[in-house]
């Protein structure tokens, strides 16, 4: 602030062509209310502050107070962050510092929970099943892509407490006897023909068969946590899920659409006060992750059936939130029926044109090496672009480009995107480093990424679409991201050239003309 004043009193003429006359005036008018705002926003060091850090280290708290608080208060976001920062729940029976792996053991003694693992036990369970008029569901399966992953087992629930996990993995001995088994590495399961891979796994398509009229029953109604995806593990296995009624993911995200805390363990945390067996707990972390093949299946059994167990649960309590809100009509006429239209939508997938991503791909890598060319010429040096020290190095303190107005971090100079905007007209080298990186972007991230993410099993690309995201109610998607292709750019442009339709049909491009402003209008 000085050194604004000391150039505005010292150097007169030279200020009048940097500085407008008008911001001038506003700076000699207000240098009083300038040196106050200064003074405000500085901290005062010398003021004696009586203050122990070690007596204000965060420590034990009543868990169950908080919760319940919290609760009262509806601080539905919060909930979850209790959990965090406390390691259990205000509810579980657990004793304070033992470790995950009770969970297992909780749910054992606690809860009703059911291995159907032979003929015997799946006969029984089957004459309950047909019994019913609604019922959760929960797959479990080796991976996390619905269209191609093994099935390995599917749990159900009717009744709190109580849940049954069915067992679809089994080895065939040399003998010819089959064995299930409860811990399979590296395997093979989706075989739907019953036929041997090369280490002897198959799945009990006899089941599945016997299970089939059930789930497509319309008239028994399915509930699930992310429902969607375990009707396309079911379509994958070749069964078609209908009589869909409750998604619990769905109704959170309808009661609180401001907050993403919408998975299955921070609502059954938040709702129902309960700390769930975690991914982390079944799969462990760092180098000693295992994959869910791996888990032994006196885990995965109980991991899943408090997956169906706390989901049944959920539904109850939701449906009820969901009347009095006087949302059910939202939720069963407009979000449950759209779930099959989705499934449909990523099932179906989008084709790739593959060999013209390949010469996309040969022209950009042949633009970004004249650029890369360009940019070391102009800076007379060869250097790494993509390091951000040496690129600061090269045009601060070599080429002597200003830098007055660039943000100023802990390490220097920031050359981000935002701030070479503001040097584009300093030097040509500007121009090129940001082209450069345009360039680069577009390559790692559609490029070269998109062809890597076509399914091996269909040939096209399949997306994920989200209901549950957005604050505003609107559709995202992931894995990939298609809803952000770029379009500006030419070489983006070109990229979307590569999504095509199959032979005999047509891509249409649909857009609404403003229509949540004339709507928010007509209201």
């Amino acid at each position: 602030l000085d050194g604004v004043y000391k150039y505005l009193d010292g150097r007169k003429e030279k200020a009048e062509s940097v500085i407008r006359p008008r911001i001038k005036e506003l700076l000699k008018q207000y240098k009083d209310d300038a040196y106050l705002s200064k003074r405000l926003a500085t901290i005062n060091c010398d003021t004696p502050i009586d203050f122990n850090l070690e007596k204000v280290k965060f420590g034990d708290f009543d868990k169950k107070a908080v919760f319940d608080l919290f609760s009262e208060l509806e601080f539905k976001s919060l909930l979850p962050r209790i959990q965090a920062v406390s390691g259990s729940s205000p509810n579980n029976s657990l004793n304070e510092g033992q470790y995950a792996g009770n969970k297992f053991e909780r749910n054992k003694k606690e809860f009703k929970y059911t291995l159907i693992n032979d003929e015997k036990s799946f006969k029984l369970f089957l004459g309950k099943l047909i019994k019913q008029k609604e019922f959760v569901f929960d797959t479990e399966i080796a991976s996390f892509d619905p269209f191609s992953s093994e099935l390995l087992g599917i749990s159900f629930s009717w009744k709190e407490g109580e849940a049954y996990y069915v067992n679809f993995q089994f080895s065939t001995l040399p003998t010819g006897r089959q064995v299930f088994n409860f811990q399979l590495k590296n395997n093979n399961l989706f075989n739907y023909k019953n036929k041997e891979d090369k280490q002897g796994v198959k799945i009990n398509q006899a089941w599945l068969e016997k299970l089939r009229p059930v789930f497509e029953d319309e008239k028994i109604k399915k509930c699930g946590h992310n429902i969607k995806f375990d009707i396309e593990v079911m379509a994958s296995a070749g069964v078609k899920v209908k009589g869909i009624y409750f998604d619990t993911m769905i109704a959170s995200y309808l009661l609180n659409p401001g907050t993403r805390q919408h998975n299955l363990d921070a609502l059954a945390f938040s709702e129902l006060g309960f700390e769930k067996i975690s991914k982390e707990d079944l799969l462990g972390k760092g180098k000693d992750k295992i994959t869910f093949p791996e888990v032994p299946l006196e885990k995965l059994y109980l991991y899943s059936c408090e997956d169906a167990d706390f989901t049944f649960r959920l539904e109850k309590k939701l449906e009820g939130q969901l009347k009095k809100e006087k949302l059910e009509s939202l939720f069963a006429k407009i979000e449950m029926p759209l779930v099959e239209v989705l499934v449909e939508m990523e099932r179906n997938g989008i084709r790739i044109d593959e060999k013209l991503l390949g010469k996309i791909r040969k022209e950009a890598e042949e633009k970004i090496k004249k650029l890369e060319e360009k940019i070391k010429k102009e800076a007379k040096t060869d250097f790494n672009i993509n390091s951000t020290q040496q690129l600061r190095e090269v045009l601060f303190a070599k080429m002597g480009i200003s830098a007055m107005g660039i943000a100023k971090g802990k390490t220097g100079f920031s050359t981000s995107a935002s701030e070479l905007e503001k040097l584009r007209f300093e030097h040509p080298i500007i121009e090129a480093i940001m082209e450069y990186r345009e360039l680069a972007k577009l390559l790692n991230t559609y490029i070269n990424a998109l062809p890597e993410l076509v399914s091996k099993k269909t040939g096209r690309l399949h997306t994920s679409f989200n209901q549950t995201v957005t604050a505003t109610g609107r559709l995202s998607s992931s894995e990939p991201n298609l809803q952000n292709i770029p379009i500006r750019a030419e070489l983006g442009r070109k990229i979307r050239e590569a999504f095509v339709a199959d032979e005999g049909y047509k891509l249409v491009g649909l857009d609404y003309s403003q229509i949540e402003l004339r709507l928010a209008a007509h209201f």
